[in-house]
């Protein structure tokens, strides 16, 4: 009868080429475990530094526009601190008046005052009488101004004055006021249509308690057309008062 068992060394066979398979399959799972994980690690360190790198781009190229714009912003500090003067001390204010040299004084030694006109002006005091007006002339056309000391009581007929506003004249405290014409007072009201009147009232004593006292009347007749070149000249002239000692 024949034996169809297997024999023990056939069994022992077996079981030997078995656990080698298995031994060869682990060692393949973990061949092939290691290998993905040397991938992803190969991966992601070229990931890593390839990112790594495109930030220091990024980062440099910021730090060179900061640094750029930090320049143009030193540049323009530099410019405005030389455009600007070191203290206030420096600053000229507009001068109000022509330089001396090319004005001319007039004096009245009897009231102890003065004032500068410029040259091309012409100056009527023929009378040397230091109470009588003079007159201001070859301003412009139809421009002129009279400088008289009379007690005043008070203002030309033909002008309707605004407010009086208080102004200070040499030193002293004056009046001014500017008038329109022409009036019903006047005798020929038509004749001061379209014109302008400046008045300045400056006392000539301010210990003078007599009513009316004397005062130093300037008055400038104008066009109304022409009311800021008055009111130029007329400051030309205010600016450079003074009472002598």
């Amino acid at each position: 009868m024949e034996n169809t068992q297997p024999s023990a060394n056939q069994n022992l066979m077996e079981t030997a080429s078995q656990q080698q398979g298995s031994s060869n399959n682990s060692k393949l799972l973990v061949v092939v475990v290691i290998s993905v994980l040397v991938t992803a690690a190969v991966t992601g360190s070229v990931v890593y530094f390839w990112q790594k790198s495109i930030n220091e781009k990024e980062v440099s190229n910021l730090e060179q526009k900061i640094f750029s714009l930090e320049e143009q912003i030193s540049t323009i500090d530099k410019t405005k601190v030389i455009s600007q003067p070191d203290s206030f001390s420096d600053i000229s204010p507009t001068p109000i008046t022509e330089p001396t040299a090319n004005l001319k004084t007039y004096s009245n030694e009897k009231y102890r005052f003065s004032f500068n006109y410029p040259q091309n002006w012409k100056i009527d005091d023929v009378h040397q009488d230091p109470d009588a007006p003079i007159s201001l002339s070859n301003i412009a056309s139809g421009h002129a101004i009279s400088v008289h000391v009379y007690p005043v009581t008070g203002f030309g007929y033909c002008y309707k004055y605004s407010e009086r506003k208080a102004i200070v004249v040499g030193g002293k405290t004056a009046e001014t006021a500017d008038g329109v014409g022409g009036t019903e007072m006047c005798d020929k009201p038509e004749e001061y249509v379209n014109r302008g009147n400046t008045f300045v009232l400056i006392p000539v004593d301010d210990n003078d308690t007599t009513r009316p006292r004397n005062q130093i009347h300037i008055s400038y007749d104008y066009p109304l057309s022409g009311i800021d070149l008055a009111k130029s000249n007329l400051n030309q002239i205010l600016s450079t008062f003074e009472f002598m000692n």
